[in-house]
């Protein structure tokens, strides 16, 4: 925002300045009555500060060469193709001096000040809103309403300034002149004297050129009676009317003269008059005004009076002061180191209340762990549970083995009894021995596998204190194993029974054997029941274990009810604690916040304070500015300096409350501001002598000087008594302030004093209870810490083996997974970098040619810049060689023509006089009379009459071949270097007229004439781009028309250059999907798509869009590729499409087999590489009809 309004106050003080120097051009040619010239410096300012405006916040723009343009572009921009207001442009494009843009834009605000609508043509400028909205930021006064329509107002009132200033002999392009041009030789030359702007020369009219002529009187006088005179006798009678006529008009004209005189002397009179009142007017409102401060200076002399009273009081209240803010400093010392103290104590506390909090955290932990612990003991219990469930179980597998074997041995006895009935006690021992030997085999298998399970399952029992749930599963499990392989060696025994029986009768032989081998199963009888004793020891042992179990978990129970308690308990004291502390907190918030609410109500007093001193200054400021505004500049700056005196006490008063060292400081300012006013006075007087000057040259007015020199002594005089007055007011101000400052200061200290001794007493207390719950919550942590660290033990002991077991497995699958994820990174790594390597591959080969195609491109565009290059300097020598030409020529007719100084026709050499007037000829500028110069003639076709002399009529006529016209098409900016200039243009030896010889004016007919040649070319071109750009929908009805165009196409595959050929088969264009593909094409190239269709009845179809630019689309059918070129046939010929703009679509009905080509054509482009992004289809419709296409 300060940016801005700085801009802003900027802008409106340089259009300030720009209508002061409106005001002075104005002042300055009513004053001399003659038109301003570059002399003068209010147009040299002017100047200045009017480009500042159209230079301010403007876009930077630059050429195709490089060169920045400036405000002549945007006024070209707004008026060229505005009718009637492009004059000045083409005027100042036909100069050849000026090179740049800025000397341009120069020149042109000159031809408008000559022409006296420089208003008009800014105005419409701004009119066009979009324009100027390109061309200016928002920061521009001609985008702001307000600012813009001040300028042109301002500007308006130059319409009545008449201006001669040249256009030629100045360097614009460098800085705007600051003299006029003066030449050698008549001071009062045709060429170089003032002319009105007007466009059309009056010179039947006398009244408004006698001014002019009346000096050149008693010269025509004496010429017009010398050519009478040798006229002879014949025409004596006519001289003697003619001079009576003469002297009448001679007489007229004096008399006119004489009144005008009169006129204008009595105007100036009552100007003097005029100014005699108003000075008198100014003297009585001085006088008014002085006595108005004469009042106002005694008023303020009773109150600097009442001021001085009341600065003695408040001085001897100051000192008493002083001695009780000298006590009240000391008491603050020692306050402030208690409040030193209170802040270490209050930092101390913050510390230690984040001590109990990180305590209250760890206690949280350890209930997070009491609770782990409490959940273990659970696990644990029901472990023995499982234990004790399994036992039971060994006991029933035990009794079912005793059952077995008591079953065994009744089948022994059924069999003993039937070998006894049998008779057969040798079989019968056999048979026994037999089945003792089976039994014992089955028994001593299962006794040693009952034997090594049991005591396996009483080591594992002996461990499953601290083994979790899934060890206990598992030896249950094998136990349960164990009974079911027990079970089926039962089973098996009694299928050897039946064997036994069947093979009794077979293997009597074997008896023998058998006994002794059934005295061995006895022996194995006997330590199986040996076994079987030990088994039942430990079952007893286990039993005994069970319970130490129990009881050791009912002591673990126990154990952790009363740490729970403990815990509880201790929770409960810490919250206390923490709400206590909590609550003290408040407190001591509470009581910043009081702090705070006082220091904030005394910096609001002091700043309330200030403000009633800054209103006191303000109403002392408004007291002295209330005053009515003085007429003669002495007693405004007197005022001025009031008001600066008064800014300069306020800001002593801000600078004594910041720094109180500068007291000292000030009174040397003081007297230094008080020194400015002496040479003001100075300066007063020297304008006070100045106007002396200017009153002695009126006569009659030595009175009212006396007067006024009276009265600027006594100015004076007062405005010393003022400063002195002002002088002794600000000491008066500087001791009050001081000592209100003083006074407000120690009421301050001792309110904040009383404030801090009662906090400090209150937080005194506060630290000593603090303290005392300090020391409090320091034994119950030593207590929590003994008690923790016994819980940590007990706790890290059945730990250490569950997570011993617990890690092995997590490490094994956490190896397992990391090798498995390690195995799919690297596979897909592997895929990754292969997909990478393809297409970095591709993507290298593309940028390859794209690459060498760019280079390709800039090395041709590079080559044609070069050759236009050269061209543009030899047509830029060419040009300034026929610009010499014109100006050796216009050089040559200057000295030719004869100037306005010629007293006599050229033709009839007949003297010139007020009965027989002088005319130029419009074609060669020569001076003729009326009857020499009366033949007419048009200069250009369509135009108006013309008055010429016989010699140009002759030379202009139909038939006259116009050998000596020199050509024009060089003098004209717009036509094209290379071009031919058409001599047949009129008006080239056209010199310009009286009125217009500073600024000549090129009509629109005259360019109209070198833009011919041009429209004939684009006459015959468009209509054939027309005729092609109508027929890209054609069929193959229009015969004639295909033929004409096929031959561009064959003649662009023969001699073109290809960048590309794609082929594809009908599969692959099924296979094209939804993505586009990119066809890259160079500049002066085409590219191919081949499409071999090897079955008719199919449709292609073709969507594609080019980039930057416009692409040219053709299709083409041969029946294979080795048809030659010429037999090929055009389905769409070569269309240029606006591709870029939108996407184009078509579609082409195969009807026979063969090679159809799309052809891509940038043949047109010289500098532009084209992308062009294709899709491709091939459908086979229901119904195929011919060979159609359309795109």
């Amino acid at each position: 925002p300060t940016m801005s309004t700085v801009g802003e106050n900027q802008l409106q003080r340089i259009i300030r300045d720009l209508h002061d120097a409106v005001s002075e051009l104005s002042k300055e040619h009513y004053d001399s009555g003659e038109p301003i010239t570059d002399d003068s410096s209010s147009l040299h300012k002017f100047c200045y500060k009017l480009e500042y405006l159209l230079q301010f916040d403007q876009k930077e723009r630059t050429t195709f060469l490089g060169s920045r343009k400036d405000y002549w572009d945007y006024f070209c921009d707004c008026l060229a193709k505005i009718k009637g207001a492009n004059d000045g442009i083409r005027f100042v494009k036909s100069i050849p001096e000026l090179k740049t843009s800025l000397g341009k834009g120069r020149a042109f605000i000159r031809y408008c000040l000559v022409h006296q609508r420089l208003a008009d043509t800014l105005q419409q400028c701004l009119m066009n809103y979009k324009t100027t909205c390109e061309w200016y930021y928002e920061r521009s006064p001609f985008l702001k309403s307000h600012l813009n329509t001040d300028i042109i107002n301002h500007l308006y009132e130059l319409n009545e300034v008449q201006f001669d200033v040249a256009f030629r002999g100045h360097d614009l392009d460098s800085d705007w002149p600051t003299f006029a041009r003066k030449t050698m030789g008549s001071a009062i030359s045709p060429a170089h004297a003032w002319k009105p702007p007007s466009r059309c020369s009056s010179v039947n009219s006398l009244v408004s050129s006698y001014s002019q002529t009346f000096g050149l009187l008693p010269g025509k006088s004496v010429s017009t009676n010398s050519s009478f005179q040798c006229r002879g006798n014949a025409e004596a009678s006519s001289e003697v009317a003619f001079r009576c006529i003469y002297t009448l008009l001679l007489i007229n004209l004096f008399t006119d003269l004489l009144k005008k005189k009169k006129n204008e002397l009595q105007m100036t009179i009552n100007r003097l008059q005029g100014a005699l009142s108003l000075k008198e007017r100014e003297t009585g409102n001085l006088r008014t005004q002085l006595q108005d401060v004469q009042r106002a200076l005694e008023a303020k002399d009773g109150q600097l009076e009442e001021h001085k009273k009341r600065i003695e009081e408040e001085l001897q209240h100051k000192s008493v002061l002083e001695e009780q803010l000298n006590g009240k400093m000391t008491e603050l010392s020692t306050v402030s180191q208690k409040i030193r103290q209170l802040e270490n104590l209050n930092q101390r506390l913050t510390v230690e209340s984040q001590c109990f909090q990180t305590q209250a955290k760890t206690l949280e932990e350890y209930k997070n762990q009491c609770t782990s612990l409490m959940e273990i003991n659970g696990k644990l219990i029901q472990t023995v549970k499982r234990n004790e469930e399994s036992g039971k179980e060994l006991v029933q597998t035990k009794n079912a083995l005793e059952r077995k074997l008591i079953a065994t041995q009744a089948s022994e006895r059924q069999l003993r009894t039937r070998l006894e009935l049998a008779g057969l006690t040798v079989e019968n021992q056999n048979l026994e021995e037999c089945i003792q030997n089976g039994q014992m085999n089955s028994e001593e298998t299962e006794i040693e596998q009952l034997g090594e399970k049991s005591i396996s399952r009483l080591e594992e029992l002996n461990e499953s204190a601290a083994v979790p749930q899934e060890n206990k599963t598992t030896t249950s499990r094998h136990l349960q194993e164990a009974s079911e392989s027990s079970r089926a060696d039962n089973g098996e025994s009694t299928s050897r029974l039946a064997l036994a029986e069947a093979q009794l009768e077979l293997n009597m032989k074997e008896v023998s054997r058998l006994q002794e081998e059934v005295m061995d199963l006895r022996a194995q009888l006997l330590m199986s029941s040996e076994e079987r004793m030990k088994i039942q020891a430990l079952q007893e042992v286990m039993e005994s274990s069970r319970e130490d179990l129990q009881a050791q978990t009912e002591q673990l129970k126990s154990q952790v009810e009363e740490l729970n308690r403990r815990h509880v308990e201790e929770l409960l004291r810490c919250r206390e604690r923490e709400d206590t502390l909590v609550k003290e907190r408040d407190m001591e918030a509470q009581v910043r916040a009081e702090i705070q609410i006082n220091l904030t109500e005394m910096r609001e007093e002091l700043h309330e304070l200030k403000k009633q001193n800054s209103t006191l200054a303000l109403e002392n400021r408004e007291a002295h500015e209330a005053l009515p505004h003085r007429a003669n500049t002495e007693t405004a700056e007197l005022g001025v300096h009031v008001c600066m005196l008064m800014g300069q006490n306020q800001e002593a008063q801000l600078r004594w409350e910041e720094l109180s060292n500068k007291l000292q400081e000030l009174p040397m300012e003081a007297q230094e501001e008080v020194e400015t006013p002496s040479d003001m006075m100075e300066a007063l007087r020297k304008d006070n002598a100045r106007l002396q000057e200017q009153l002695k040259q009126t006569d009659g007015l030595p009175e009212a000087m006396q007067k006024l020199q009276e009265r600027l002594e006594q100015m004076e005089e007062e405005a010393k008594s003022v400063q002195e007055i002002r002088q002794r007011e600000v000491d008066t101000l500087k001791s009050q302030l001081s000592d209100e400052a003083a006074h407000h200061q120690n009421q301050v200290l001792n309110g904040e004093l009383d404030a801090l001794r009662k906090r400090l007493d209150n937080e005194v207390e506060k630290v000593s209870s603090l303290e005392s719950k300090v020391l409090e919550l320091e034994s119950a942590n030593s207590d929590y810490s003994q008690m923790i660290e016994k819980k940590n033990a007990l706790i890290g002991e059945s730990e250490t083996i569950i997570n011993q077991k617990e890690e092995q497995i997590k490490n094994l699958r956490v190896d397992l997974t990391r090798a498995e994820e390690e195995l799919a990174l690297a596979k897909q790594s592997c895929n990754e970098l292969g997909v990478n390597l393809s297409r970095s591959v591709m993507e290298k080969q593309a940028t390859e040619l794209k690459l060498s195609a760019e280079i390709d491109d800039l090395y041709r565009t590079k080559k044609n810049l070069e050759e236009r290059l050269i061209e543009l300097i030899r047509d830029k020598d060419a040009l300034w060689q026929k610009s010499d030409a014109l100006e050796f020529e216009q050089k040559q007719r200057a000295e030719e023509q004869t100037d306005r100084d010629v007293t006599y026709c050229l033709s009839c050499r007949n003297q010139f006089s007020w009965m027989l007037r002088k005319h130029s000829c419009r074609s060669c500028g020569r001076s003729f009379c009326y009857y020499c110069l009366s033949h007419e003639t048009s200069f250009h076709q369509g135009g108006g009459s013309v008055r010429c002399c016989k010699d140009c009529f002759s030379q202009r006529r139909p038939g006259h071949p116009d050998l000596g016209s020199p050509v024009r098409s060089a003098h004209s900016p717009i036509s094209s270097p290379t071009r031919t200039s058409t001599p047949g243009v009129p008006g080239a030896l056209k010199s310009p007229p009286q009125d217009d010889t500073a600024y000549d004016i090129i009509t629109e007919e005259e360019v109209n004439c070198v833009h011919d040649s041009d429209s004939l070319y684009y006459t015959t071109v468009l209509p054939s781009e027309t005729q092609h750009s109508s027929d890209i929908t054609s069929t193959e009805d229009s015969d004639e028309l295909i033929d004409s165009v096929q031959d561009a196409e064959i003649c662009l595959l023969k001699s073109g250059e290809m960048m590309l050929s794609v082929p594809f088969s009908v599969e692959d264009v099924v296979q094209f999907g939804d993505k586009s593909r990119e066809l890259f094409i160079r500049s002066s190239c085409y590219s191919v798509l081949l499409i071999t269709a090897a079955h008719p009845g199919l449709t292609i179809s073709w969507v594609f869009s080019s980039e930057p630019k416009s692409i040219a689309f053709s299709v083409v059918y041969r029946e294979n590729l080795d048809t030659p070129l010429e037999q090929a046939k055009v389905l769409i010929p070569l269309t240029r499409c606006n591709s870029h703009k939108e996407t184009i679509q078509g579609q082409l009905k195969v009807r026979n087999p063969g090679e159809y080509t799309l052809i891509f054509d940038n043949s047109f482009s010289r500098f532009l590489s084209k992308k062009v992004q294709y899709k491709l289809n091939i459908e086979k419709p229901e119904v195929c009809s011919g060979s159609d296409c359309s795109t």
